[in-house]
């Protein structure tokens, strides 16, 4: 794999890091209500929600891809003349691996669980049918660049060549948790049954990520994987 220069792991660290975990999801969060506040704009709370979610992971794309340009150069590069392969790898081989770990592991939670549901997929649904322009644009183009640039870069990169078992658990882990972490907040600690799919989810990514030596694989993976939820939540 391409290996981060000093610079973008320290601004991936200090920087991109941070704000995606504390000062954007705070402090864009607040920005972004007061402004709608502002302009007296007549909109329910999910619908807000599914509108911030869009300029946020936008706003954290453009700062991942100044904060990592190096490194996706280097990538960029190296695929050159690989496109066609990389491609059809991620939407077939990747994909159906991904999709058979998602089967065999909300399976296990749903013995486990008896009947508990995710949040997360819960919000999701709910946000894609009262707002899907915005879900639609951020769950399949937006959100699987800036995840994997965060999960997989920033995380699992920065940590690989110091201990890569510390690199799978640590992205997967934190990746369990994003995806956990509003349900956790509201009091439903069955949540934390969904750390398992979320968390093996975000080690697949990884296991893909290392195998293929590209993050634009893992980024393809979980767009398309997006793509479906998306497409059954509005078919089926």
């Amino acid at each position: 794999m391409i290996s981060l220069t000093k610079k973008e792991k320290l601004l991936s660290l200090l920087f991109f890091l941070p704000f995606y975990f504390i000062f954007g999801r705070y402090v864009l969060s607040y920005l972004f209500m007061l402004l709608i506040e502002l302009l007296a704009i007549p909109i329910t709370k999910d619908i807000i929600n599914a509108w911030f979610n869009l300029f946020f992971d936008g706003i954290l794309v453009i700062i991942g891809l100044f904060c990592f340009k190096d490194y996706l150069s280097q990538s960029i590069k190296k695929a050159q003349g690989k496109w066609g392969r990389i491609i059809l790898w991620s939407l077939t081989i990747g994909f159906v691996i991904l999709y058979l770990v998602n089967i065999v592991s909300g399976m296990i939670v749903t013995i486990i669980s008896q009947g508990a549901t995710s949040t997360n997929q819960n919000m999701i649904v709910l946000m894609s049918r009262l707002a899907p322009f915005p879900m639609i644009v951020s769950s399949v183009i937006l959100a699987p660049i800036l995840e994997e640039l965060v999960f997989r870069v920033g995380i699992f990169q920065n940590l690989y060549d110091w201990n890569k078992a510390l690199a799978y658990l640590c992205s997967g882990l934190t990746f369990g948790m994003v995806h956990i972490l509003s349900g956790l907040l509201n009091g439903d600690f069955q949540q934390l049954l969904f750390l398992f799919p979320y968390g093996l989810l975000g080690m697949v990514f990884c296991a893909i990520y290392e195998k293929k030596q590209s993050i634009f694989v893992p980024i393809l993976v979980h767009a398309a994987n997006n793509l479906l939820s998306m497409l059954i939540i509005f078919f089926l």
